[in-house]
């Protein structure tokens, strides 16, 4: 009914063109409630033809703008059909101390579990991490670099 969601599947009909032609296009996103970001929702839109839309992504997320941590790097965008709605999982930041600490990876064998899991196999006193948002970054790659103004859709 009437609750208010994070995923909104109405709005199909919404554009946002950036203002000139860039390389990159960055957006931040202010989330109202600390959360465990796990999802990107992209919804294709296509300008005045289909190389206006990003081709890759990278999401950083943090509790503020100076502690964004990279949770996808380089995640490709097919070409769709305009309103095509793309669900993209997000891990969780990893890094290579963050698997040194958990002990996760000297336990298993890499082949029986993918490593993006092993983030969430902690061994250390409860506490000690927040993987909490408040900021969500997007760092959008176009097709043609810098030669025309970047299409998203909501």
């Amino acid at each position: 009914g009437g609750e208010a969601s994070l995923l909104s599947f109405k709005g199909k009909n919404v554009v946002w063109i950036s203002p000139q032609p860039a390389d990159v296009v960055e957006i931040f996103i202010y989330l109202g409630e600390p959360c465990h970001v796990c999802q990107l929702l992209l919804t294709i839109s296509h300008g005045a033809d289909d190389s206006t839309y990003p081709s890759t992504v990278d999401v950083r997320t943090g509790r503020h703008l100076d502690g964004l941590k990279l949770v996808l790097e380089g995640a490709s965008i097919p070409q769709c059909a305009s309103g095509t709605n793309l669900l993209i999982p997000l891990p969780g930041a990893i890094s290579a101390e963050d698997m040194a600490i958990t002990g996760a990876n000297s336990r298993l064998h890499a082949q029986d579990t993918p490593p993006l899991s092993l983030l969430y196999d902690f061994e250390e006193l409860e506490g000690e991490w927040d993987f909490l948002s408040r900021v969500v970054a997007l760092t959008l790659y176009p097709t043609v670099s810098g030669r025309k103004p970047l299409t998203l859709g909501e």
